[in-house]
């Protein structure tokens, strides 16, 4: 999927695999220790297929480089001895910084929403208790919009002209919005998908050059900018503490 489309359907992997651990371990243990396990079989099989999907990434990159195969296993080699400390320290590092991490009751103080977690907390929940904390309308409508999805993909490679194919809806994107349950992610590819729309209307050929390039260097950034804060956090200096209101709603900090 991630080689043909440049879709990666680690998350969709993730939830699959609590259905499966669910049923197998279902009985055994308390349900603390099934939810336990539940989360930890899930994140081994979402790490293992994000981990392909990087792999996939590296490959793809060696080849518009023209790089030697041979130079790629030795660079991804030293980069994953380098990531069991890094991810560690980062751990740790953001646990300090951010307790809601670990503790569920301090959720509603975090300092960025976890939108994530949500589905992982709520399958875990839902298939390792008695009896079935969902209601009915949402087995339907999921069962509905499955449905349609086929339907939908059938229809547009079938009888659609590719020329118009750019207005129909696209589902993934509809898929990310269910599960995102704030308003910044939405914005900010709204944002970003219109200044790529403008930016490829009227200047083509430094779009096709620059605009990926610039884009992998923002998200990069913001994930850096991610580890500076956590360590103005740590350091007591943080927007928290010596941040200011001015703009923010009813005068409160909202950095």
């Amino acid at each position: 999927s991630c080689g043909r489309t440049n879709i990666t359907p680690v998350t969709s992997i993730g939830n699959a695999s609590q259905l499966v651990i669910g049923g197998v371990n279902r009985g055994h243990g308390t349900i603390q220790q099934q939810q336990l396990l539940n989360i930890t079989g899930s994140m081994l099989a979402l790490g293992a297929s994000e981990q392909s999907v990087d792999m996939l990434g590296d490959l793809k990159t060696t080849h518009l480089l023209r790089a030697a195969p041979r130079v790629q296993f030795y660079a991804q080699c030293c980069g994953a001895v380098v990531s069991i400390f890094m991810s560690t320290a980062m751990y740790l590092l953001f646990s300090e910084a951010y307790p809601c991490i670990n503790d569920l009751s301090l959720q509603d103080k975090c300092a960025f929403p976890a939108p994530d977690v949500g589905p992982y907390r709520a399958i875990a929940i839902a298939v390792t208790s008695t009896s079935l904390p969902i209601p009915p309308s949402s087995g339907y409508f999921s069962i509905a919009i499955l449905v349609y999805a086929f339907v939908q993909t059938f229809v547009k490679y079938r009888f659609i002209p590719i020329k118009y194919w750019e207005f129909v809806p696209n589902l993934v994107s509809m898929g990310i919005a269910f599960i995102l349950n704030t308003t910044t992610y939405p914005m900010a590819v709204a944002f970003g998908a219109t200044v790529a729309f403008v930016w490829q209307r009227k200047y083509p050929a430094a779009f096709g050059f620059y605009c990926y390039a610039i884009a992998a260097g923002m998200i990069a950034g913001e994930g850096l900018g991610g580890i500076v804060g956590a360590i103005l956090q740590v350091a007591g200096v943080s927007g928290n503490f010596k941040g200011t209101a001015i703009g923010c709603p009813a005068n409160v900090y909202c950095g």
